[in-house]
């Protein structure tokens, strides 16, 4: 991949110029032919003040949105762009497969052999032939077209699925390879933990099983599973997400399973559980439906039927289930069962974030709802909780959502990302604020 060099203010004009006759050339050549010379991760442009109009919420709630530094590319195709965020660090898989990645590195989760810390995008090895990375709390995890599996950052309790002969190491700084199995399809992370379905339809875990939560002989201390260890002998699992405390998970038959401890209601089965209630160790049906298409998983459970419509349940302290309820206390503030979202059938994708969550219809429109703390939706709402969707902006373009932790991230049509959050504490690789900031890939129009 080409790379251009950091240009200066002075030479703005020729930086547009040169993004205008990318632009041009995507009219007439083909998205091969262009893709090298298209895309480039280090580009700079210069100091963005200003936030769209129609994004901005009441004053006395929205922060000046400060200058801000963006690293942005020319446009992603988004069906070949896999974009993955935590609390620390976005991950990248751009178009010709390589990976790259940027921000806080403390952990070494992003897998460039340091602990340093990056502000703009840095390239992880030299391998091209990377399909899908995850990113957990404070490690990765990646797939390569091979079916095989990739690991990094810090191996706490043996997370990685590395055990490096019996002695965890603490940060394993580059993609190290899971045993050599060379048949896994899907990945997803928990807060210490990590799943992943096989081509077979085999489940399976590895991490910190703190709880005994994922079928592993709990005595009162924390488990390790240090390599790949399956879930029950089903094979037909289809979809997997987790939280820190257990996980939701869909069958090829449209059906929806839950373990773990569901003490804030995520379980969905309608019973209220504490601190006294067996963890349920093995995945145990919720509901009796077989329509169920999507799922993700928080403290709260969104998910999406085959017929478009949306469902939640779990905890709703600020509202993040969407049933016009939300805050008060304990148990008050947990749905039990799903429960359908109004009665629109045009939903095609939801995200669960920590106290918020985010969908996008079929109309190419973004909504959310829950915790607006300083209008952090950007949604143009003054109140503090959002308890039923909100549409954000007026734009009809947005593809996929990629919500991280208390931070709102979408992708549109043209492959830009789009960040934006309560600015109280804007410190997350480019300042990321209530009103959507271009970090990566496209120009706004």
């Amino acid at each position: 991949m080409k790379t251009i060099k950091n240009i200066s203010k002075k030479n703005t004009r020729h930086v547009y110029t040169l993004m205008a006759c990318c632009m041009l050339l995507t009219l007439v050549l083909t998205l091969t032919a262009c893709t090298e010379s298209m895309v480039n991760l280090k580009k700079e442009y210069p100091l963005n003040t200003e936030c769209a109009p129609e994004y901005t919420t009441n004053a006395e709630y929205t922060p000046e949105c400060t200058t801000s530094i963006e690293h942005i590319t020319t446009s992603i195709p988004p069906q070949h762009t896999r974009i993955s965020i935590n609390e620390l660090i976005i991950a990248v898989i751009m178009p010709d497969g390589t990976l790259w990645a940027w921000g806080d590195n403390s952990f070494g989760g992003l897998g460039d052999g340091s602990i340093i810390y990056s502000n703009e995008p840095v390239q992880i090895g030299m391998d091209a032939d990377w399909v899908s990375v995850s990113l957990g709390n404070i490690s990765t995890i990646a797939l390569k077209e091979d079916g095989s599996l990739w690991a990094w950052g810090f191996n706490y309790g043996g997370l990685l699925g590395i055990d490096v002969a019996k002695n965890v190491e603490d940060r394993i700084l580059v993609p190290t390879q899971v045993g050599t199995d060379t048949d896994w399809a899907s990945i997803a992370t928990g807060e210490n933990s990590m799943l992943a379905i096989k081509t077979d339809g085999t489940l399976w875990f590895w991490g910190l099983d703190s709880l005994g939560q994922f079928g592993e002989c709990y005595t009162g201390r924390a488990y390790r599973v240090t390599t790949p260890t399956q879930i029950g002998t089903d094979t037909d699992w289809a979809k997997v997400s987790a939280n820190n405390v257990g996980a939701l998970a869909l069958k090829t038959d449209g059906t929806l399973w839950a373990w773990g401890r569901g003490a804030r209601g995520w379980f969905g089965h309608g019973i209220l559980e504490d601190r006294n209630t067996p963890i349920q160790t093995t995945p145990i049906q919720i509901g009796t439906d077989t329509d169920w298409a999507s799922i993700s998983l928080r403290s709260h459970a969104v998910a999406l039927k085959t017929d478009g419509s949306l469902w939640a349940w779990g905890y709703n302290s600020s509202g993040q289930v969407g049933n016009g309820r939300g805050g008060g206390s304990w148990p008050d503030n947990r749905v039990l069962t799903p429960t359908q979202i109004g009665t629109d059938t045009d939903w095609v994708s939801v995200s669960a974030g920590v106290s918020a969550t985010m969908a996008i219809r079929s109309d190419g429109s973004l909504w959310a709802w829950g915790n607006n703390h300083r209008g952090m939706l950007g949604v143009g709402s003054s109140e503090e909780l959002v308890l039923t969707p909100m549409q954000v902006g007026t734009d009809t373009d947005w593809l996929n959502l990629l919500e991280g932790f208390w931070r709102m991230i979408a992708q549109k049509y043209d492959g830009s990302l789009w960040a934006w959050r309560d600015c109280e504490s804007c410190d997350f690789a480019t300042e990321i604020h209530s009103c959507p900031v271009l970090i990566l890939g496209g120009v706004r129009n």
